[in-house]
């Protein structure tokens, strides 16, 4: 669970607004950090002490494998490094022009005109805000009251961002001064739950078919016998088939809304308000 402290000020270069994480909140974090960066840290030095055994191992000319080591550890690095600055920023601050959220190493600041997407979570156990701006992410954990609070600053702020509540509904900006970019966010947004949505389709499918094929070869055999044990297979490859009929379903919804906001777009132009 996380807490926060909203302060004010009006002093020039001094928040609006903050809102900090709490203590056991980041403290939590802080410690997955470590143990993330010690998981990926060992394997790096132990392959590095060992790169011309490991490369005599595989039968591979020692000038291949370093260069491939290089790259892995780079690819490593930069992976753990963006998971660390998402896990470690635990405040937001409201600027009179941009949104600062995190500090030090971690901090991303972002122009509230060019905030993409404002998302709230919350349940009984857990709640924050994410902000997605033109690619970039950051999330804050904040309590039940007070990512209300947060939220309803941010809505107010950010002029051309979609906001997103709790229940996954989308909402457009009343005012926006940028129509143009929030529509390209929104169908950016589409696109991925598309991409999503068929991603986890071929996935699951691939799955499915693939379990259904070996339960058929074994039926054509003769060797296919109904115990505990295929009953519950079948049950799990029904269920594989309809989890993809939901993801197609959802995929399907999705882009007929992408088709009605890439019409729009086609219109921007000629339409007086675009976003209605």
């Amino acid at each position: 669970m996380a807490a926060e402290f909203p302060t004010t000020g009006q002093m020039a270069g001094f928040p609006e607004a903050c809102f900090e994480t709490n203590r056991s909140t980041r403290i939590a974090y802080i410690i997955f950090v470590i143990i993330l960066s010690l998981t990926i840290l060992f394997p790096i030095i132990f392959f590095g002490f060992n790169l011309g055994a490991l490369a005599k191992r595989l039968g591979l000319p020692l000038p291949l494998v370093v260069p491939v080591y290089v790259l892995s550890c780079i690819l490593c690095i930069h992976w753990a490094w963006k998971i660390i600055c998402y896990r470690l920023r635990f405040c937001i601050k409201f600027y009179p022009q941009y949104l600062q959220v995190g500090r030090g190493l971690v901090r991303c600041t972002f122009p509230y005109e060019d905030i993409d997407i404002v998302l709230k979570y919350m349940t009984k156990k857990v709640s924050y805000i994410n902000i997605i701006c033109e690619g970039r992410k950051a999330r804050v954990f904040l309590v039940f009251t007070k990512t209300i609070e947060c939220f309803r600053l941010l809505i107010h702020h950010c002029n051309n961002a979609i906001i997103i509540d709790s229940a996954g509904n989308i909402h457009l900006p009343q005012n926006p001064n940028n129509p143009v970019k929030t529509i390209s966010s929104l169908e950016k947004h589409f696109k991925e739950k598309i991409s999503m949505n068929l991603l986890c389709t071929f996935g699951f499918g691939s799955i499915a078919i693939w379990l259904t094929v070996q339960c058929l070869i074994i039926w054509w055999i003769g060797k296919f016998q109904l115990d505990e044990f295929k009953f519950r297979l079948i049950v799990s490859i029904l269920g594989l088939y309809a989890i993809n009929l939901v993801n197609i379903r959802l995929a399907w919804k999705s882009w007929k809304t992408f088709s009605y906001i890439r019409d729009k777009q086609k219109n921007i132009d000629i339409t007086g308000d675009p976003l209605q």
